[in-house]
């Protein structure tokens, strides 16, 4: 059974023909932490292999300055890779290995960004609850929010996720598949336009 939160697009796994790249990881839970606090190599990696590896963002990429246009379509999976690991790695099953994956996708004037992982059931009912918000409220009003909350000092996640909403022509979505007893697979996707 699944569930699907957001703007998610399903048969982007489906289609060969799409241009994706992917990168797994399969981490102990003692590397865990050392490797949640280096997903900005991974990200810098995948945000300056994208232009290499998908030419066509290159090609389809218009305007007075295409290299400006390459530079923030970098900068902007760079900082979305980033966001979309941490949130995997630090909502991960704490068992034997953590495994998740990230792929990204070229398809129809879209970037489409995907995390894979895994997460308890009752971990998966908490995220769903707290990512609703970013479902139900505007970007910018929902910003202001958190940051207010965390200038009080409060603690409030999902601030990532909402910048991704208010920084760039993005759309969030989710899916949540359950696998067993306690096991859920979750996919989040970021679909961002060129």
């Amino acid at each position: 059974m699944s569930n699907i939160l957001g703007h998610f697009f399903e048969q982007i796994n489906a289609s060969k023909e799409t241009e994706h790249l992917r990168l797994d990881f399969s981490v102990s839970p003692k590397l865990l932490k050392e490797c949640w606090s280096n997903n900005s190599q991974a990200a810098e990696f995948l945000s300056h292999y994208v232009p290499v590896c998908f030419p066509s963002v290159s090609k389809k990429t218009t305007g007075i300055d295409i290299d400006v246009k390459l530079k923030e379509i970098k900068d902007a999976i760079s900082f979305i890779v980033n966001e979309l690991l941490e949130n995997s790695m630090k909502y991960a099953l704490g068992d034997r290995s953590s495994k998740s994956a990230i792929s990204i996708y070229f398809h129809q004037q879209k970037i489409i960004i995907e995390t894979e992982n895994y997460i308890s059931k009752s971990t998966a009912k908490k995220y769903q609850q707290a990512i609703q918000p970013l479902l139900d409220k505007d970007s910018s009003e929902l910003l202001l929010e958190r940051l207010e909350a965390q200038a009080n000092n409060e603690i409030i996640g999902q601030l990532g996720l909402i910048t991704i909403l208010n920084d760039y022509p993005t759309t969030l979505g989710w899916k949540f598949e359950t696998l067993s007893n306690d096991t859920i697979k979750i996919n989040t996707q970021v679909q961002m336009g060129i």
